[in-house]
């Protein structure tokens, strides 16, 4: 996996709908919608790692 800074304009909207998702269900006292949001959560984090991963390696390698 080659690094792109790109790559984090692909984790940041998946956050966000992950926020917006649990804000929703809150305010609209829906609580069966939470299962959204857990779902997306973990693929949030996975996304993050990810590319938080490739950057630490990017870097690690361009220092020799």
């Amino acid at each position: 996996l080659r690094y792109d800074p790109l790559y984090w304009g692909a984790v940041f909207p998946l956050g966000m709908y992950t926020v917006s998702s649990f804000r929703l269900a809150q305010a609209m006292d829906v609580p069966y919608l939470l299962f959204i949001p857990r779902g997306f959560l973990v693929v949030s984090w996975l996304a993050w790692t990810a590319a938080m991963m490739a950057f630490v390696t990017s870097s690690l390698r361009a220092r020799g």
